[in-house]
């Protein structure tokens, strides 16, 4: 399980960075575990760029013989390929870059099977997506039952048939068995492994948040992604230590496990993390660790 900061702010300059002392981390711990996705001659103007779009993404620089990953839209150096071994090794699933087209990636095939139910409680039909024996809510959870011990709202920003959010009331049971109430009968909130799962099926974390993404969001056309099979994940965002956060930024799910989340951001990243830390450059704001009383988005499953 990951522990991840999210970091709302203004970045004017793109530039090569080893470490960030601002932010107290060193950056290269981020994805030093990540193969290269992209060969180029070099970083130079007319280059790749490092943008939100291009987060995580991986180069070998051809030049320099060095690994440099896009990171908070900087160019970071990662480390250096001193052997022909090396070389070999980390570049054998690599994509030459071309200059002036878009970066592509290898996309997983992954086999799917589109599917609907009807919820039998108010006779809302849902789109599902059977993915390696598992059904997949392919559209966010909209019930709400009444039940005192769990609190759904609808976000003010973001479209009325995605926008349901859910947390548990302040003195019920920790999360897992109140939420579970929520879903259809025969479906449950997904695990942090079952999660896991579905991203390693989709090529992996650095790759499944564009593969699980809709193609297009009424918020935030940045979010989009491939939506290779018919999730259709869209960033309705959440409510944090009573805030409105990250609508048409982030896609944010609750797990089984009430301390953690399922997010996809407008990256092709995706992950289950137990920690938050956000800070927003005007106020200051940070929200820290899952909250089973903070509001997110439910995707319910069941084996098929």
């Amino acid at each position: 399980m990951a522990m991840i900061k999210f970091f709302a702010l203004s970045i004017t300059a793109i530039f090569y960075v080893a470490c960030n002392s601002e932010l107290g981390y060193d950056p290269s711990d981020r994805y030093s575990d990540k193969a290269v996705d992209f060969i180029v001659d070099d970083l130079s103007y007319n280059g790749p760029k490092c943008n939100s779009s291009s987060e995580g993404d991986v180069f070998y620089v051809e030049s320099n013989s060095t690994v440099y990953a896009c990171i908070d839209e900087k160019w970071t150096k990662m480390r250096e390929l001193k052997t022909d071994e090396e070389i070999d090794e980390e570049l054998a699933d690599a994509v030459q870059y071309k200059s002036g087209e878009p970066a592509k990636r290898k996309i997983p095939s992954v086999d799917y099977r589109e599917s609907s139910f009807t919820d039998a409680r108010n006779g809302r039909t849902y789109k599902t997506t059977i993915v390696d024996g598992i059904e997949w809510m392919a559209e966010n959870l909209d019930y709400d039952d009444g039940n005192s011990m769990v609190s759904s709202l609808c976000s003010r920003s973001f479209g009325e048939a995605n926008c349901r959010l859910y947390k548990v009331t302040y003195g019920s049971a920790l999360g897992s068995s109140s939420l579970n109430d929520v879903c259809p009968d025969g479906f449950r909130l997904p695990s942090d492994r079952e999660w896991e799962s579905l991203f390693e099926i989709l090529g992996g974390e650095y790759t499944a948040g564009k593969m699980l993404k809709a193609v297009s969001s009424e918020t935030n056309r940045e979010f989009g992604g491939m939506d290779l099979v018919k999730f259709s994940a869209l960033p309705a965002g959440g409510y944090i230590s009573g805030y409105e956060t990250s609508v048409g930024e982030r896609a944010m799910f609750r797990t089984y496990d009430a301390q953690s989340i399922a997010i996809m951001n407008t990256s092709d990243w995706a992950g289950v993390v137990s920690d938050i830390s956000y800070e927003e450059s005007a106020t200051s704001t940070v929200f820290k660790g899952i909250d089973s009383r903070d509001y997110y988005s439910i995707r319910c499953m069941r084996y098929r």
